[in-house]
């Protein structure tokens, strides 16, 4: 080291493979000091094994333990397993004081530290950069030279430019330390009784108390009472959820189907009482927040082709440069230069060519970039993934709460009765019929809402239907429909697995029993009694989706076992009788046309991938123009991909498939998979956690939210989806700006190498001064002025057809 000066540590500090060649050797597990891990993003980095108990061997890698299992000679994420049925996890031994301690060393503490850039580490990393190092090389030349001056601005600039990132980086890192969340007391049960204690003592397998007006420190699953409880932060959802405690059977306990038992840390406890209790699950950065932050930390690496040609290209024009020297060296002996300056001279060749103030100003174009989309309301977190808007091709949208708003209007009830079809008002106070009632009974009864204060909370669909029905809240179990009161005594709410909701409900009036479901009328029609189901269910339901309306099915039984029955949710949704539709109207929201007429202009192909049904999803394509109406030639099954039918060998003509139907979250993140292997540059934009997967597999990703979920997608926004042309404005003007920059510096670089050429074939150079004026205050101002001019046009190339080949 000390004989290099240290430049061997910065050749271990930038090459792995130098690392694994000098200072470690390959061995066996359980000899191994350090291990050498493969990140998922094909990253590789060198770890040290922690200090664990004797026969555990484990490392940390991006803040999460990994253990060596010798069963399948693997390493293992260590984290707690939950009890295999629901049984268990109510029978789960509650903790001592000792086992929590054990459980601590084993799964860390309960809290998410961000690492924090300090700014003398982070100079010294950036200063410390391989590309940096071509500009101490080239400063160095100078410098003996003679042109001190120029040498001062040229690192002045870096340092400036370094400054400037570092600070937008603390905004970013001060941005999730406060969405990671500071540690707050809580209540737990350990030694027979129960002890406040800070959140970060909380370990997997804790039973802990879950109260009004706090949050949730950890991931677990509610043991006893219920909870409302506010995920917006976490998921981007308005709609407060019910979550009730788990049920007593010897079902196997699966986390990722218990969505309505679950909480997450991070969420708001509108409502709960001492008897709600809940256990631990996950802690730590292995909880749902955790891993969201952890996508933050770690995004996915992109590969940007302008840096590529652009090395390329200046490979080239070396090259030829250093042809061009050699008659350049014959005159410089001829005149009789000494052989020190001849040397300068040929190291100056290739300083001209490749400028060490191209990085300087490719960077700025970035940042001004981001600057100018902070003022239009977009804050973007990874500035990298500017240089890659301009290669996008395809962009996709949600549906609900992206193209269209969360206002649902309760257009029109369809009921079924003596086989046909008609319509109810249910504005009028008496119902003619008992089909009619008891689809009044399923509007105000049938749904997860809460009473805050005086105002309804939860799915503004069930808040339209429950305004319609002219019930009237009495209580979270008991509301008064037409002068008749209804107890609620179960309720089996809704899920991506189930597509429907359930209640079991009494009429005090008469003391009968019955259960009102409502769901996707595919599933109503599944679980309903088939032989009593109209002839034209399938033609009534196309009538409306055709229309872009948002149908419901509802239907209903009676039951007969009483008030103390606990029946299973198989029990309860079988044999329904179909009583009718419910149709809602969701309209875009205001400028969407505009907005995608546009892109459509530009050239861009546009999709929409939703969870709705096919049809309305079709209406919302011809409403905004990607299908045109008069044209029959259209087929539905190119246009038109469903969830069931989504295989990437089904899906033929990429290009011509428009729209995807009733796509689960993960399978929203497969279509985008798809697009981008198949060489469509994609971008993402979507609101909610369920569009989270999908936007961070996308080239470019926005999220319209301010939760914590959208800070995974590499921009966000709160104002209009005007947002989507902004920043495609501002990827084409960066990267045109830097092409332009680029291209004048090389040119600039080709004036100085033959400026200086003739000026050396007569023995003479440029001043200090005039190297200064040349790099940096004549690219400057060209740099400004072109920021200025090709965002004017940008703004008319994106209203402009593209070529399509």
């Amino acid at each position: 080291i000390v004989p290099t000066c240290g430049i061997t540590l910065l050749l271990y500090r930038w090459s792995i493979n130098m690392r694994m060649m000098f200072i470690y050797k390959d061995c066996t597990i359980e000899y191994a000091s350090h291990f050498l891990v493969c990140g998922w993003d094909r990253s590789f980095k060198i770890v040290r094994q922690l200090k664990v108990p004797k026969g555990t061997i484990s490392f940390k890698y991006r803040h999460v333990r990994y253990e060596y299992d010798k069963a399948v000679n693997a390493f293992k994420i260590s984290e707690a397993q939950a009890p295999s049925t629901r049984a268990d996890v109510l029978d789960a031994p509650f903790l001592t004081t000792a086992e929590a301690k054990e459980r601590q060393l084993k799964y860390g503490r309960n809290e998410v530290r961000i690492p924090f850039p300090k700014f003398f580490p982070h100079l010294f990393s950036e200063l410390t950069h391989p590309f940096l190092f071509f500009q101490y090389f080239t400063s160095a030349l100078w410098l003996m030279e003679g042109f001190q001056n120029f040498v001062i601005a040229m690192l002045g600039a870096t340092i400036f430019l370094i400054i400037i990132s570092y600070c937008i980086l603390r905004q970013s890192a001060g941005r999730l330390e406060k969405m990671a969340g500071e540690q707050a007391p809580v209540d737990i049960f350990r030694n027979g009784g129960w002890i406040t204690v800070s959140s970060a003592e909380i370990v997997p397998g804790d039973r802990i108390r879950i109260g009004p007006n706090s949050r949730i420190p950890c991931d677990g699953v509610l043991v006893s009472g219920q909870a409302l409880l506010n995920e917006a932060l976490l998921t981007g959802e308005a709609i407060p959820q019910v979550k009730s405690a788990l049920s007593r059977d010897d079902h196997p306990f699966r986390p990722d189907a218990e969505r309505n038992h679950l909480v997450f840390e991070g969420t708001f406890v509108i409502e709960g009482d001492v008897e709600t209790t809940a256990l631990v699950l996950q802690t730590g950065w292995l909880t749902k927040k955790g891993q969201i932050i952890r996508g933050m930390l770690y995004p996915t690496p992109i590969k940007i082709d302008f840096f590529r040609q652009a090395m390329f290209f200046c490979g080239i024009l070396l090259l030829a440069c250093l042809l061009s020297y050699v008659p350049l060296c014959l005159k410089m002996v001829e005149i009789g230069f000494s052989d020190r300056l001849i040397i300068l001279r040929f190291f100056d060749v290739i300083a001209w060519v490749i400028s060490p103030t191209i990085g300087i100003f490719l960077k700025l174009s970035n940042l001004l970039a981001v600057c100018r989309l902070r003022r239009r309301g977009v804050v973007c977190l990874d500035e990298d993934r500017i240089m890659v808007g301009c290669d996008v091709q395809t962009i996709c949208f949600d549906k609900t709460g992206t193209l269209t708003g969360n206002t649902f209007i309760l257009n029109r009830i369809m009921i079924h009765s003596d086989g046909s079809f008609s319509e109810f008002n249910i504005d009028s106070l008496e119902a003619d019929n008992e089909s009619q009632e008891l689809m009044r009974s399923a509007a105000g009864l049938c749904h997860s809402l809460r009473m805050r204060g005086n105002q309804l909370v939860g799915d503004p669909i069930e808040e339209a239907m429950f305004q319609r029905s002219k019930a009237q809240w009495y209580n979270s179990s008991r509301v008064i429909i037409a002068q008749k009161i209804y107890s609620v005594l179960h309720s089996y709410e809704f899920t991506p697995e189930s597509r429907c909701m359930s209640v079991l409900v009494r009429n005090s009036t008469n003391d009968s029993y019955s259960v009102l479901t409502k769901g996707a009328p595919e599933k109503i029609k599944e679980i309903s009694d088939e032989t009593l189901l109209p002839k034209d269910y399938d033609s009534q339901l196309q009538q409306f989706t055709s229309q872009g309306f948002r149908v419901l099915g509802v239907a209903t039984r009676s039951w007969d076992g009483g008030p103390n029955s606990k029946p299973s949710r198989e029990a309860v949704e079988s044999g329904l009788v179909f009583i009718g539709f419910l149709v809602f109207e969701n309209p875009l929201k205001k400028g969407t046309k505009e907005v995608i007429s546009n892109l459509i202009e530009a050239g861009y192909n546009i999709k929409i991938i939703s969870g709705d049904h096919p049809l309305s999803s079709v209406h919302t394509a011809t409403e905004l123009g990607l299908i045109d109406p008069s044209n029959t030639a259209i087929s539905l099954s190119d246009t038109v991909v469903t969830g069931d039918e989504f295989h990437e060998e089904t899906i033929v003509d990429t290009h011509k498939t428009l729209i995807f139907a009733r796509m689960k979250p993960e399978q929203k993140a497969n279509v985008i998979k798809l697009l981008q292997r198949r060489g469509y540059k994609s971008m993402m934009v979507g609101d909610g956690a369920n569009d989270c997967r999908a936007i961070r597999e996308a080239a470019i990703g926005l999220g319209f939210s301010d939760s914590d979920a959208a800070y995974s997608a590499p921009f966000i926004t709160t104002s209009s989806i005007r947002s989507v042309v902004d920043i495609l404005r501002e990827c084409r003007c960066a990267i045109l700006i830097s092409t332009e920059v680029y291209r004048y510096i090389l040119e600039l670089s080709m004036v100085k190498f033959s400026s200086v050429s003739i000026l050396v074939w007569s023995g003479s150079n440029y001043t200090d001064e005039q190297y200064i004026w040349n790099n940096f205050l004549a690219v400057s101002y060209t740099h400004l002025r072109a920021h200025e001019t090709g965002r004017n046009l940008v703004c008319r190339l994106l209203l402009e057809k593209k070529k399509k080949k």
